[in-house]
């Protein structure tokens, strides 16, 4: 009886081509039926053998859909100053203002509607401590000052990398 973990030429990895396969004709707009049709007509799977690869797929699919987003936030920032920092180094202006405009709203660091009072006095204590670090004054608005921190934070990463 053949292995179920066999090498690149197994069965293993022969499903698992098949299972790529069927990921990519379902992302590309494929129903699961019509991908099961297609592994049937095209690479001569069985009728069973494509409808089970098509849902393993489509449950591939959905797992990859359950992301962690603390992580995938951290990846998309990480990847965006890195993109910032190439395009500052070949002085592409442009593109470090995209970049750096993606960066400010995944941050949410765009004004919102501020509540009519700030009861915990958040918006105090943040303004008083960006201020103590030499980022503004009292009349800087505080999206200019936290605007003002994350272009010092950048600076300071590029500078050490």
């Amino acid at each position: 009886m053949a292995s179920r973990t066999t090498g690149p030429d197994g069965a293993r990895s022969s499903d698992q081509e098949l299972i790529d396969r069927a990921v990519l004709l379902i992302v590309s707009g494929m129903s699961v039926e019509a991908a099961a049709a297609t592994l049937q007509s095209k690479l001569g799977v069985t009728a069973a053998k494509a409808a089970a690869v098509a849902k393993k797929a489509e449950k591939k699919i959905i797992l990859a859909a359950n992301y962690d987003r603390t992580k995938e936030l951290g990846t998309a920032i990480a990847r965006l100053n890195d993109l910032y920092r190439r395009a500052v180094a070949i002085q592409d202006t442009k593109t470090a203002l995209q970049i750096q405009r993606e960066i400010n709203r995944l941050l949410d660091l765009y004004d919102r509607q501020m509540p009519a009072e700030d009861p915990a006095g958040t918006e105090f204590d943040a303004r008083q401590y960006l201020i103590k670090l030499g980022l503004g004054d009292e009349s800087t608005p505080l999206v200019e000052l936290c605007r003002r921190a994350a272009a010092r934070i950048i600076e300071l990463q590029t500078a050490a990398q």
